[in-house]
């Protein structure tokens, strides 16, 4: 696909669908001559306001032989051997997702409504990805370099795998989501004072019209559960990254593993492995990744497990490919 030109449609529908149903309510208040519909309406609009507000960024680029030439969103040449990581929300299932590109100024999201197919897009740039090769040992950690110049020394720098953490967090996609759900915060403050507004002006006398308890409560709800989705929304690009994460190495070779995660660090031998888990969920609610890919490689031993977190500069996919091939031994002479 290369001297493609890319580029992201237009966005906006979920807005107007948002705001044909807020005038319908508004138009149902009229003609039925109750308050109740005109405050309904609120959400709806409320709805189509952050649809609106939140869609994504317009993209155009040029898929060329060294790289990706992007216009928009901001203008910015990414060759395929500085990209320091992909990512792809749902492309083993979907059709049409959305993906990030990272290179060393930052990232680049590729919107999943673009005019070409996306999974012809992420494995054309899969497959020019530089390979990861341990030929300087002095690019690990220091407590990794022995077990790496070790490995190199027995097996080759073309058989000894590493893996650095990507240079930045994934860019926001979640921003729908934590609009949505800022929405439904505004729509239940806005509830709850006209539930208050009502009280005063048709509760009178005292027990004529209760309607507005019923606004309040809704509007304490929405308010309450609308903070609580924007937070847990608006955490996930750092969500289940240890303080150190920018640091984190993984060695893979045909003598073993090698690992410095967070907490987590140490080498591990094939023989004592007893299962590779891909995708595996991870253990906390938080630990989602903003890329929308799997959360990570479960590496199942005697006694225990632990996670291979999706914040490599090389895709999980690639890594549990290269896991299992050396697991089971056909590339490893």
């Amino acid at each position: 696909m290369t001297e493609t030109v890319v580029r992201s449609r237009p966005g906006g529908g979920a807005a107007v669908v948002f705001a044909l149903l807020a005038a319908a309510a508004v138009a149902a208040g009229v003609l039925a001559q109750t308050v109740h519909w005109l405050v309904f309406a609120v959400l709806p609009a409320c709805l189509a306001a952050a649809a609106w507000l939140s869609r994504d960024p317009e993209v155009l680029f040029e898929v060329t032989e060294e790289g990706l030439s992007f216009e928009l969103p901001e203008r910015v040449f990414v060759r395929y051997e500085e990209i320091e990581g992909l990512t792809a929300q749902g492309q083993a299932k979907q059709s049409r997702f959305g993906m990030q590109v990272y290179h060393p100024d930052g990232v680049v999201r590729i919107p999943p409504g673009i005019d070409v197919s996306s999974r012809e897009l992420y494995r054309h740039v899969l497959a020019r990805l530089p390979r990861p090769t341990a030929g300087d040992p002095e690019a690990v950690p220091g407590a990794m370099r022995g077990f790496v110049e070790d490995q190199v020394e027995r097996f080759g720098a073309d058989k000894v795998f590493t893996y650095r953490a990507r240079g930045f967090p994934p860019a926001a996609s979640h921003g729908r989501q934590v609009a949505y759900s800022r929405a439904v915060a505004v729509t239940g403050l806005i509830w709850a004072a006209a539930g208050g507004a009502l009280i005063a002006a048709l509760n009178n006398p005292p027990g004529r019209d209760t309607s507005g308890g019923g606004w309040i409560a809704v509007g304490v709800l929405a308010l309450f559960f609308g903070l609580l989705f924007a937070f847990a929304f608006a955490r996930q690009s750092t969500a289940g990254r240890p303080k150190n994460w920018r640091s984190a190495c993984l060695v893979i070779s045909p003598g073993g593993v090698a690992m410095s995660q967070g907490d987590l660090r140490g080498k591990m031998r094939w023989e004592e492995l007893r299962d590779i888990q891909y995708p595996a969920s991870a253990t906390s609610f938080w630990g989602v990744t903003s890329a929308g890919a799997s959360p990570g490689i479960r590496l199942v031993i005697a006694g225990g497990n632990f996670l291979i977190h999706d914040y490599y500069d090389r895709p999980l996919g690639m890594i549990h490919a290269r896991l299992k091939a050396y697991w089971g031994g056909r590339d490893a002479n």
